[in-house]
């Protein structure tokens, strides 16, 4: 039994950590995908714990332990089979209602079922009560830690999410074995790995480049040809991050191509956030004697930028978090440019506050300036009025120099730049952002209920 156990309570963790990689490129990973998929776990186990001890003490108890672990396993089977599809045929839901009502379908009955199985458990063994309970719920807890670790260290990374899921379902079939009925553990396990050999065990997509998830993001590449030039496209999670198009130096930002050439020669740029290392790369063509570095958090996204987006060394990529790794470095910078938030559903919240703002101050030269790609207008969106306001905090002037649909890039300095839109106003629809209070999440949600931004 404790083989049951703990596998079950390992499976209940594989599928709580799987689910968020799912759900990305619909959703994002934002803290409302995790608040959904935690809440549907914790209300799941709340009432198998109390449905399984309801029923515990009936004389079939043995046989439903296996049946309820069974139809766990098969749950997961068919999300590790369906779930994308799932996923795609519900993007259309907004950014709260759509992570819950994912969560509810994948995870709620597996869930369920596995905490189901505990309290029974409990009532197989011939010792005290109390002995039985704390044994049956450590070794549960002990395999549901097992599963966090083995999820996030190993499986996601190197089977991605499909494979991972199918590993759960896996796992409960060789505790079968090794407990009874041996012969439905064998069969499981078998039809497991001939479904994880055909489908190859991960959600690649024939039509992408790349499709893998790691411990970062969900990383898929695309290419496209249209008059004999081929572009390739960069999606971390559900956001397009970058554009490059092969044979060519070029930015797919408007308000990029105007800072470049409004500037005066810069002698030291550094870009946050890779992409498609686009930027980084235009800004070395556009001032081919500066030193151009770039801060990338993810290293699958470097490595595949010098696989497919024609990143190369005359560019010097720094691999870690963008404050970590600016705050690490002993450098003065003409240009910092931040290109980590460019979309809505995955905005590092530490490198929109005040604190962070003074770190970059402290990193620029004389003439040095920080510049910040902006989703949104601040008249119309709480989120850019909330990130200029915090710019206004730190930097004497802000202007605006190009847009792109409904992108914005912002340039502060505190030496009047001689070029684009000047920003003016306290932008009082916003709020300061500190790293107290950061609420990033709840701005952009804010502008998708308040209809005038395109989200």
């Amino acid at each position: 039994m404790k083989y049951i156990l703990f596998t079950l309570g390992a499976l209940t963790m594989i599928v709580e950590f799987s689910i968020p990689r799912l759900i990305a490129p619909a959703y994002g990973n934002t803290l409302f995908s995790w608040t959904a998929i935690i809440s549907v776990v914790l209300v799941s186990m709340t009432v198998g714990y109390y449905f399984g001890g309801r029923i515990s003490e009936r004389k079939d108890t043995p046989r439903l332990i296996i049946i309820f672990g069974l139809s766990s396993a098969i749950w997961t089977i068919l999300i590790a089979l369906a779930g994308s599809r799932i996923v795609e045929a519900l993007s259309g839901l907004n950014l709260i209602i759509g992570p819950l009502v994912t969560s509810v379908l994948f995870a709620l009955i597996p869930t369920f079922l596995n905490a189901a199985v505990v309290p029974m458990a409990v009532s197989t063994y011939s010792e005290s009560s109390g002995a039985a309970s704390g044994k049956c719920f450590s070794v549960s807890t002990i395999g549901s830690i097992t599963g966090v670790i083995l999820t996030g260290y190993v499986l996601l990374p190197l089977l991605g999410i499909s494979g991972t899921l199918l590993t759960g379902s896996a796992l409960f079939f060789i505790a079968l074995i090794l407990y009874r009925p041996k012969m439905l553990g064998l069969g499981g396990l078998v039809t497991t790995l001939l479904i994880g050999w055909l489908t190859g065990g991960k959600l690649q997509n024939e039509n992408h480049l790349v499709d893998y998830s790691n411990g970062y993001h969900r990383i898929k590449i695309t290419e496209t040809e249209a008059r004999g030039q081929v572009s390739r496209y960069i999606y971390l999670d559900s956001t397009l991050e970058g554009i490059s198009t092969v044979g060519s130096v070029t930015s797919y930002l408007p308000g990029v191509t105007k800072l470049a050439k409004d500037v005066e020669e810069l002698d030291s740029v550094l870009v946050i956030g890779g992409g498609a290392f686009s930027t980084p790369r235009y800004f070395k063509k556009i001032f081919p004697n500066a030193e151009v570095d770039v801060i990338e958090l993810d290293p699958d996204v470097v490595k595949y930028g010098y696989e497919y987006m024609e990143l190369d060394d005359s560019v010097n990529v720094y691999t870690g978090d963008g404050r970590n790794v600016l705050r690490s470095l002993d450098k003065k910078y003409d240009l910092i440019f931040n290109d980590a938030f460019r979309g809505y559903k995955n905005i590092p919240s530490h490198m929109t506050t005040v604190e962070f703002n003074k770190l970059v101050k402290s990193k620029l030269s004389d003439r040095g300036m920080y510049a910040i790609n902006v989703r949104g207008y601040p008249s119309e969106s709480y989120l850019a009025a909330s990130l200029l306001k915090t710019l206004k905090h730190d930097f004497q002037y802000l202007v605006e120099t190009g847009q792109n649909a409904s992108n914005t890039i912002t340039v502060a300095a505190n030496q009047a730049p001689m070029f684009g839109t000047s920003l003016a106003g306290d932008f009082d629809e916003g709020m300061l952002l500190t790293d107290n209070r950061a609420p990033t999440e709840m701005l952009v949600m804010a502008d998708v209920i308040r209809k005038k931004v395109g989200f």
